[in-house]
C-alpha cells in the first residue's frame, strides 16, 4: 500500500523557513549595496590616482619647460655678449690701425718740418713751408680726433690738473688742489693742442720721461 508523504504542518517550521528566507534576502541586498559602495570608492580612488598623476606629469612638464626657456634665455643671452666683445674687438682694431696710419702720417711732416726749419729758412714767409705746416696741422688735428675723441659739437678739450705741495709748512688740506686747462680750440692751433695733450698724458704715464716745458711747444 502506497504511502503517501507527510505534510509537515508544524507552524513553527514555518516561521522558521520565512525568517531564513528575509535573512538571506537581506544579506543578498547588503552585499549588493556593499558591492555598490566598494565599486564607488574604488573608481574615486583610482580617479584620483589618475588626477595625481596627471598633475605630477604635468608639474614635470612645466619645469622642464621652464628650464628649457631658461637655457634658451643664457644661450641667446650668451650669443649676444659674444657678438659684443667681436664688435668691440673690430672697432679698437679699426682705431688701432686708424691711429697708426694717422701717426705714421703725422710723424712723417713732423720730420719734414724740422728738416726745414734746419736750413735757417724763415718758415713764415717761405711758401714751401707753408705748405708743408699747412699738411702738418690737417695731420695734427685728424691724429687729435682720433687719439682724444672727435665730436660733434667740437668743443676745446680740458685738462684737470691735480697739484700737490710737498713743503711741510702746509696743512695737509692746503698741499693739494687741483686747475683746470682749456686748450686752444682744434681748428686753430691743432699742432700746439695735439702736443700739449701728448705731454701731459706722457707725464701721467711716465712723470721721470716727460714734463712741462716751454721749447717743446710749437705754435703754428
Amino acid at each position: 500500500m502506497m504511502q503517501l508523504p507527510r505534510c509537515n504542518n508544524n507552524p513553527s517550521d514555518s516561521r522558521n523557513y520565512d525568517d531564513n528566507e528575509k535573512d538571506s534576502k537581506v544579506r543578498r541586498q547588503t552585499n549588493k549595496r556593499l558591492g555598490r559602495v566598494l565599486m564607488t570608492v574604488g573608481g574615486l580612488v583610482a580617479m584620483g590616482l589618475l588626477i595625481s598623476a596627471g598633475q605630477g606629469f604635468s608639474t614635470k612638464n612645466r619645469l622642464r619647460q621652464q628650464q628649457a626657456l631658461v637655457l634658451e634665455e643664457e644661450k641667446h643671452h650668451q650669443m649676444e655678449l659674444k657678438l659684443k666683445l667681436e664688435v668691440e674687438a673690430e672697432e679698437r682694431e679699426r682705431h688701432k690701425v686708424a691711429l697708426e696710419e694717422k701717426t705714421a702720417v703725422f710723424d712723417k711732416i713732423v720730420r719734414e718740418v724740422r728738416t726745414i726749419k734746419g736750413t735757417g729758412v724763415i718758415m713764415e714767409t717761405d711758401p714751401k713751408s707753408l705748405e708743408v705746416t699747412g699738411r702738418l696741422k690737417v695731420a695734427a688735428r685728424e691724429l687729435c680726433k682720433t687719439k682724444y675723441g672727435d665730436y660733434i659739437d667740437q668743443k676745446p678739450y680740458r685738462l684737470a690738473v691735480t697739484i700737490q705741495y710737498q713743503n711741510d709748512q702746509f696743512s695737509q688740506e692746503e698741499q693739494g688742489g687741483h686747475f683746470v686747462i682749456e686748450m686752444a680750440p682744434l681748428s686753430l692751433q691743432p699742432y700746439s693742442v695735439y702736443n700739449f695733450m701728448e705731454v701731459a698724458r706722457g707725464h701721467h704715464t711716465d712723470a721721470s720721461g716727460s714734463g712741462f716745458h716751454r721749447k717743446v711747444i710749437l705754435y703754428i
